[in-house]
């Protein structure tokens, strides 16, 4: 999961530089510096406790998957400000990967946990305890809450 926000933050760097050197070429090269924003990213979804993310809803993964992009670059954008560098990356260069990497982080993630969960890759095995309409209610309900990350093996 981390390989794939990583990468996804990557392409969305990437992709904010080159959308908007076509609306301002005159802005500065690539600076190397700004490969730093996907690995404080990562560092902040495991701090915020996204990995592995077993038992957050679909709208929590969002939630702090939206929460972390953003504080990070926003500090990245308070450090541009602060710096004051005629060589600092364009602010809107920044802004742009900021919106990608909103977008990209959660297909990343919601492709990668696909391709795990066809193979089994995906979830922590758990035991349910109980049997009958309760027991069978519970089990229909992670397999269909599958980004739960709980797989029921017994009951």
């Amino acid at each position: 999961m981390a390989l794939c926000a990583l990468l996804a933050l990557n392409l969305s760097l990437a992709a904010g530089y080159a959308c908007w050197l076509f609306v301002n070429p005159a802005i500065p090269p690539f600076h190397p510096s700004l490969l730093l924003v996907p690995v404080f990213t990562i560092g902040e979804f495991v701090y915020s406790g996204h990995y592995p993310g077993y038992g957050l809803t679909a709208p929590e993964h969002i939630r702090r998957i939206c929460r972390g992009i953003s504080l990070v670059y926003l500090l990245l954008a308070a450090s541009l400000f602060l710096a004051k560098d005629i060589s600092a990356d364009s602010r809107g260069a920044v802004l742009l990967a900021w919106a990608f990497s909103l977008f990209a982080v959660p297909a990343a993630r919601w492709l990668a946990m696909r391709l795990m969960e066809s193979r089994s890759r995906w979830g922590a095995p758990v035991i349910i305890i109980g049997a009958g309409e309760t027991g069978s209610a519970v089990i229909r309900n992670l397999r269909l809450n599958r980004i739960l990350g709980y797989r029921p093996v017994a009951c």
